[in-house]
């Protein structure tokens, strides 16, 4: 069958292989009555009929079901379990007489897909370890259940949040969903992210809309910043290792002339008879220099002399208060003077 067709928008729509896909038609007032038709083409200018209903009428064929909303002024046609074959141009029309041609009210170009063919849409999270979700869906499934999932294919995902009957706006510990009736979207939000988040999504509205995202969760913030500060500990506590040992080796170079002031100070302290060692360092830029020094013997192997006095007549034995001993001091030797009376 022919088809007129007034130059009608193209739509584009995308679904993947075991999907369904929701076609949505709309009307003019004075099409009200006329019966709604949905054919494909099939190259050669001419419309296939695919399903067809009367005014307000439901009709389901197999696959496919085309229903109306006469307050909407639009009809749709779902299609389900799609298969490659079904890729290809379709055609939203409306048949007025059993002998009229079908008038078209827009050109639909479906591809069909394998779900590992769609190209995701890519999530960053926020800074604060926080991801947005942002999901569109057409007008006809205004009303419709919206969820997102997690997993390879939206028909064996794990559902993490959902619509109910009492409210579009729903809290689920991490997950949070928001719809936007007025600019047809509707928000996943989802907090504390972690590693095990990473992964594919889907945006799932009614059984025919779906959206492919894909979510990469790296280190998150607070890691982050405890890494920098160990980093920055692990700095200071080289820094402060490097000036130690450098103290160290300054202390160790001034040693020797300390040490040698000291036993300069202590040789002037002990008089003209004390003598001390002195230990030079060896130089490796000047010829050793031969340094000589006299060594007292200790305290204990000096010599000590007493003063004797011989009485002439020989009667009296030497008094023992008149015999005298002299201990020298370990700085000074002493000398003492023997005297023998004259024999007359």
């Amino acid at each position: 069958m022919s088809v007129s067709i007034p130059g009608e928008a193209l739509i584009e729509r995308t679904a993947s292989i075991g999907g369904s896909v929701t076609i949505n038609c709309k009307y003019a007032l004075e099409e009200e009555s006329s019966t709604r038709y949905f054919c494909r083409n099939n190259r050669n200018i001419s419309c296939e009929k695919v399903i067809s209903s009367p005014a307000e009428k439901m009709t389901n064929e197999g696959r496919l079901s085309l229903t109306d909303d006469k307050q909407k002024r639009a009809y749709s046609v779902t299609i389900s379990t799609l298969t490659q074959e079904d890729d290809g141009i379709y055609w939203c029309a409306m048949v007025r007489g059993i002998d009229d041609p079908p008038t078209c009210l827009s050109e639909i170009h479906l591809r069909i897909l394998n779900w590992d063919d769609m190209e995701p849409t890519t999530i960053t999270p926020d800074p604060p370890g926080t991801a947005k979700i942002e999901c569109k869906y057409p007008e006809m499934l205004t009303e419709s259940k919206k969820f997102l999932c997690k997993g390879d294919n939206p028909f064996n995902c794990q559902e993490l949040i959902c619509t109910n009957q009492e409210s579009n706006n729903v809290n689920d510990g991490r997950f949070t969903l928001r719809v936007n009736k007025r600019l047809k979207h509707f928000y996943v939000y989802i907090k504390d992210l972690n590693r095990e988040d990473s992964g594919t999504y889907w945006c799932v509205s009614g059984d025919s809309e779906y959206t492919k995202f894909h979510l990469s969760v790296g280190i998150i913030a607070g890691v982050v910043v405890g890494l920098v500060f160990l980093a920055v500990a692990l700095i200071l506590l080289i820094l402060c290792r490097q000036k130690l040992f450098k103290t160290q080796a300054c202390c160790a170079a001034g040693g020797p002339s300390t040490q040698t002031d000291a036993e300069q100070s202590t040789e002037g302290n002990n008089g003209d008879h004390g003598y001390e060692e002195i230990q030079l360092q060896k130089q490796q830029t000047n010829p050793v220099q031969s340094v000589y020094a006299t060594v007292n013997p200790p305290p204990a192997d000096q010599l000590h002399y007493a003063s004797v006095n011989f009485h002439k007549d020989g009667e009296a034995s030497p008094d023992k208060n008149r015999c005298s001993a002299s201990g020298g001091s370990a700085e000074t030797t002493l000398y003492s003077t023997v005297t023998k009376p004259d024999d007359h």
